[in-house]
C-alpha cells in the first residue's frame, strides 16, 4: 500500500489578506498547494506550485487572489473595466470578475487550456464593455446551467417558476 501524499498546509485567507500587501511590495515567491479540483488537470490538489507575488498577471497566467475570505486559483481569461475575469480550467463558467487587488500573486508554470470553442463563445457572449452587464449574462448563465443541470423534468420546473414570477409581477 502505497502512503497517502500529504497537502501543503498555506496560511488561511485572512492571514494571506493581512500580509498579501508586504509579499507584492518585496516580490516574493511563495510555495503553495491548493485543496480544490477546479484547476484539475494542470494543477492537481496538493501539487505544490509557485507563487510569484507583485507581478501584474497577463492574460492566460492563473493567479492567486482573496475573495469571501478565501482563497482562488483560476486562470486570467480577460479584462474588464478594470476587473479581472478568472475561470477554473475545470469549471463550467467563469467567476465573477475579481479586483486587482484582490490578485495576491501569480503562477506561471502552469500549461495553457486548449482552445475551446465553447469558451471562445461564452467569453464573446459574456462581454467586457460594461462591469454591469459582464455580472447579470454570468448571473443568468449561472443559472441556466443549473437548471440545465437538473435534467428536462427540472429544467422545465425552473422555466414553469420563472414563467409564474414574471407574469406575477
Amino acid at each position: 500500500m502505497t502512503p497517502t501524499p500529504k497537502a501543503v498546509v498555506g496560511p488561511s485567507a485572512r492571514e494571506l489578506e493581512a500580509i498579501s500587501h508586504l509579499w507584492r511590495d518585496e516580490r516574493r515567491t511563495l510555495v503553495m498547494a491548493f485543496t480544490g479540483t477546479s484547476m484539475m488537470p494542470n494543477i492537481a490538489p496538493g501539487e505544490p506550485v509557485s507563487v510569484e507575488c507583485g507581478l501584474s498577471p497577463e492574460i492566460g497566467d492563473v493567479v492567486m487572489f482573496l475573495r469571501d475570505n478565501q482563497i482562488g486559483v483560476h486562470r486570467l481569461v480577460a479584462r474588464c473595466c478594470g476587473a479581472l475575469i478568472t475561470w477554473g480550467d475545470a469549471n463550467p463558467l467563469p467567476d465573477v470578475p475579481v479586483e486587482p487587488a484582490s490578485v495576491v500573486g501569480t503562477i506561471r508554470s502552469v500549461p495553457p487550456v486548449p482552445a475551446s470553442l465553447y469558451r471562445t463563445a461564452i467569453l464573446s457572449w459574456i462581454g467586457t464593455e460594461e462591469l454591469i452587464k459582464v455580472q447579470r449574462r454570468l448571473q443568468f448563465a449561472y443559472r441556466l446551467h443549473g437548471a440545465l443541470a437538473a435534467g428536462p423534468v427540472g429544467f422545465v420546473q425552473k422555466i414553469r417558476r420563472v414563467l409564474l414570477r414574471t407574469l406575477r409581477s
